[in-house]
């Protein structure tokens, strides 16, 4: 209907606006919000093409974010600059993962609370995320050692190593973990 096979535009922006600009960012040496708008990206990720609209995209159209082909142009481009500097956009990738796993999350719950910033709420948040994931651990090696559930928990070890794989990068955060609590 829209002239692209993509399921949805957020793949794009996260791609070209997330990943791409936190890539070029490491190459040149500035901000994330400059090497957005670098990208033609707003400084902050994205706004629905409100503020900040990139000279590639068919920002005239009636419906701009209808237009399908340039969210493929998005995804191109931001594979091109990805596949341009593979060594900068594993960094992007791995710090971005660590971010996912270690990072206390901070950042979203002082958000939802309304606080500033904290070394206290930092502390509690890290002391959380330390425990959670020594009791997963152990609920791991535990799991493991059954024969009868082996498989069982081989399967729920795999999916939670694949989610945390697949949502690492550039706009990876403590919030990704989220579907891991019920596993």
């Amino acid at each position: 209907v829209l002239g692209s096979s993509q399921f949805s535009g957020s793949q794009a922006v996260t791609l070209y606006c997330w990943h791409a600009a936190g890539v070029e960012a490491a190459v040149r040496g500035v901000g994330t919000a400059e090497a957005r708008a670098g990208l033609g990206c707003h400084p902050g990720g994205w706004d629905d093409l409100r503020t900040t609209c990139p000279s590639w995209w068919a920002c005239d159209a009636d419906e701009p974010l209808a237009d399908g082909a340039s969210w493929d142009e998005m995804s191109r481009r931001g594979v091109e600059v990805l596949r341009a500097h593979p060594r900068q956009s594993v960094e992007v990738y791995v710090r971005g993962l660590a971010r996912e796993v270690a990072g206390p999350g901070t950042d979203t719950v002082r958000r939802f609370l309304g606080v500033g910033p904290s070394p206290l709420l930092a502390a509690a948040l890290f002391t959380w995320n330390v425990g959670v994931w020594v009791l997963a651990s152990i609920g791991a090696v535990v799991g493991l050692r059954s024969v009868r559930q082996r498989a069982y928990w081989g399967f729920v070890i795999t999916l939670a190593v694949y989610v945390l794989a697949v949502s690492g990068g550039a706009n990876a955060g403590a919030r990704f973990r989220a579907p891991l609590v019920p596993l």
